[in-house]
């Protein structure tokens, strides 16, 4: 059997639900073709640190638990650990082919000093180098030249190229002189059983709304009041939670399958997350995105206008108040017939890539 390895952006501090389905939904996808599929476990260089601070960094970490690295454990194939250049390229030779993809990781100032490892400069003459539906996460490329030619040197030797934003087929071609594909991110590529499957059949008896907002601030706290009270509805928070246990400062997050639940139970949902959207399609619930300038806007808006829900984006509590977006449900026979049309092309485009690897 073929074996093909998976590049997503996430690493042992990844704290990111979208980040983590989206590298289980591509390598559960590509899978499911007939491959065997291991997810590289790309890190960044170690640093040294104090004992003391090493120690205490350990018993926090210990406490808090890391159900993200947890849920991917449980579910994909890991390679071992990869902390260099030289053991990343050892690592491919044992690929038919590397599919990078999709969430962020063709956004160099988020992926630092491992960027040019998610352009795939580790992979080796011989081994298919694929990007399936690669992010930008932004309206405009502005990195710097001398960064951008050595990008663009790795692109040109892709073997098949698609992204997941509209605006980066364009860049693509301005910025690296490549034809792209459009391809749906792999979280609605995937079968939606994939999902449910991970789920119990319990059912959360409330009716709430569920509030995933990564940023909040007095302008989404205002809208989650509003829409709270001309609705009647609790607001259950899907955020993290910070609690003080033995002197230390913690982070307490909801498990991925809660999270998931959550969502799935949810009368509706508001948030200003790209992957808690998808989710909000997939498990069909009715919602209201609040963009977010600082972390990209495109990424919403490609996926809005492939469905044609674009009215359900707003950047203000003004905004929401101006329309009748809370009595106006989604029809969703609608949105899965396009999201099915552009699943067959997203699934197809995945094929032929790995066609003679």
């Amino acid at each position: 059997m073929k074996k093909i390895g998976t590049l997503a952006f996430f690493h042992p501090k990844t704290r990111n639900y979208g980040a983590v389905l989206q590298a289980f939904a591509l390598s559960k996808t590509v899978q499911q073709l007939g491959y065997e599929v291991e997810l590289i476990d790309i890190r960044p260089a170690l640093r040294k640190k104090s004992y003391l601070a090493s120690l205490k960094n350990k018993v926090k970490g210990y406490i808090e638990g890391n159900p993200f690295r947890d849920f991917l454990k449980s579910q994909v194939s890991l390679s071992k650990p990869l902390y260099s250049f030289t053991e990343l390229k050892k690592q491919a030779v044992q690929y038919n082919a590397v599919i990078v993809g999709s969430d962020q990781v063709w956004r160099p100032e988020y992926c630092g000093n491992l960027a040019l490892h998610f352009f795939l400069d580790f992979v080796p003459e011989g081994v298919k180098r694929i990007s399936y539906a690669a992010s930008f996460g932004v309206d405009k490329w502005l990195v710097d030249q001398d960064t951008t030619e050595k990008i663009k040197k790795e692109v040109v030797k892709f073997n098949a190229v698609s992204v997941r934003e509209l605006v980066g087929v364009d860049i693509c071609k301005e910025v690296f002189g490549v034809n792209a594909n459009h391809a749906l991110d792999p979280t609605l590529l995937a079968d939606k059983n994939l999902f449910y499957d991970l789920l119990s059949q319990r059912k959360i008896n409330e009716s709430y709304i569920a509030s995933f907002v990564l940023d909040k601030n007095e302008e989404t706290d205002a809208i989650e009041s509003y829409i709270s009270k001309q609705t009647d509805k609790s607001i259950h928070s899907l955020n993290k939670r910070e609690i003080s246990f033995l002197g230390f400062k913690l982070d307490k997050y909801l498990s991925v399958k809660e999270w998931l639940m959550k969502i799935k139970d949810a009368e509706m949902v508001i948030t200003d997350s790209f992957h808690c959207v998808c989710f909000s399609l997939i498990f069909q619930k009715q919602f209201i995105c609040i963009g977010n300038q600082s972390r990209g806007l495109s990424r919403l808006n490609s996926l809005l206008q492939i469905v044609g829900l674009e009215d359900r984006f707003f950047l203000n509590l003004k905004e929401v108040i101006n329309t009748n977006i809370l009595d106006t449900n989604i029809d969703y026979e609608q949105v899965n017939n396009r999201l099915e049309s552009q699943r067959q092309i997203s699934l197809d485009l995945l094929k032929d890539s790995l066609v003679d690897c």
